[in-house]
């Protein structure tokens, strides 16, 4: 307790300093992040505070450091929530930093060639670009004008890792997070040339208590809902699969594991239910990855693709009115304020790994109420009738 209080005091004073020792630390902070492991919640939360003053610093290394211990402690399982309040008040900074300094590496690279184009590796290293390597005489003179900003390129992942370690732990750090429209805005400009940049967008994409309209047009049926937690639509299909399929799961070897989770159906639509490890997976209640297979039940569209006088489209007809499994719930279009899916036969078998892209977040697809016969038809009409997104 005496030496934990005493890496506190120290890690607090070297922090508030203009230079501390990076390595030393680094050495501290780790010894912080460990000593949470059999903590008490009020030790644990004495150590996040005391990361948290380290996240203000103006090297973006140091704060960096800061804010990777404290991840680490809230995978022990400390309270993500006042940490991450400061930790989303720093990340903007050092996401402008890095996104300055990327722009202007762009700017200045040469066209690539044919051979360096086909050898294209996303790697975190600062020395590349968008995958792209950034010649050393290039990289000396951006470096010196832009000292903060390859600092904060070179020490996002520092600052990644956390924030996805508490936003996918905590609904209200996400509400939190949405509402700073700068911090996507940031992230969305970082995806395409830095891996992690692609995560952050990703979790901050994530819905919670969202309304959804699900309509099988053939089957005659719709249910509203309401989803949370969901990071991509291949774990959203899988769940909606699981939430509204009547018929049973797949027959095989876990019969005895389907009687202790498996959690009934609320809607009646045909198909085979995913998998009960699948859809253990997918809610976040299960491993983070199964080797179950994972096959779609139905191809999922925007209701643009209504149109009231074919059905909807077949084969490759009107490829932009499709929900892709490698897109996001804040993808699918709303209609008059709800998000909609339209769901129909497959043209092929479709399958995908069952993974959860975040490990620590759990999902849900809530089923609320299924529509009548009227109100399914006047929706599908009002479909069909509105005018199309984007259409002059």
């Amino acid at each position: 307790m005496a030496d934990r209080e005493e890496l506190i005091r120290r890690f607090v004073a070297w922090t508030a300093g203009a230079n501390p020792d990076g390595q030393e630390l680094r050495k501290v902070a780790r010894r912080l992040a460990d000593s949470t492991a059999r903590a008490t919640p009020d030790e644990t939360q004495a150590v996040l505070t005391g990361l948290a003053s380290g996240l203000r610093h103006d090297d973006p290394e140091i704060g960096g450091i800061a804010a990777m211990a404290g991840g680490a402690v809230v995978e022990n399982g400390g309270d993500p929530v006042p940490f991450a309040r400061t930790l989303l008040r720093y990340l903007p900074r050092v996401l402008r930093q890095a996104a300055e300094f990327a722009d202007a590496c762009l700017v200045a690279l040469p066209e690539s060639s044919e051979e360096e184009a086909s050898d294209i590796v996303r790697e975190p290293s600062p020395l590349r670009i968008g995958g792209r390597i950034l010649p050393d005489d290039i990289a000396a003179s951006i470096i010196s004008r832009y000292r903060r900003g390859y600092a904060a390129w070179a020490a996002l992942d520092l600052w990644y890792l956390p924030t996805i370690a508490c936003l996918s732990r905590s609904l209200e750090l996400r509400r939190t997070a949405r509402e700073d429209g700068e911090l996507l805005a940031l992230a969305e400009r970082l995806a395409p040339i830095r891996n992690g940049g692609e995560f952050l967008r990703k979790m901050l994409l994530v819905l919670d208590d969202e309304p959804l309209l699900v309509v099988h047009p053939d089957a005659g049926q719709g249910y509203r809902c309401v989803i949370g937690g969901i990071a991509d639509n291949f774990q959203l299909q899988t769940l909606l699969m699981d939430a509204l399929i009547g018929g049973p799961p797949p027959a095989g070897l876990m019969a005895r594991f389907r009687r202790r989770t498996e959690t009934p159906p609320a809607g009646n639509l045909p198909g085979r239910r995913p998998h009960p490890i699948a859809v253990a997976v997918a809610r976040g209640d299960g491993p983070q990855e199964a080797d179950v297979p994972s096959v779609g039940a139905f191809d999922l569209y925007h209701w643009t693709a209504w149109t009231g006088d074919g059905g909807l489209p077949k084969g490759p007809d009107r490829i932009g009115d499709r929900i892709w499994g490698e897109g996001v719930p804040a993808d699918l279009l709303p209609f008059e304020g709800v998000r909609v899916i339209l769901l129909g036969p497959p043209a092929y078998e479709r399958g995908w790994n069952t993974v959860r892209p975040f490990r620590a977040m759990s999902a849900y697809f809530w089923v609320t109420e299924a529509l009548s016969a009227a109100e399914l038809r006047d929706y599908l009409d009002r479909f069909a009738a509105a005018p199309r997104p984007g259409a002059v």
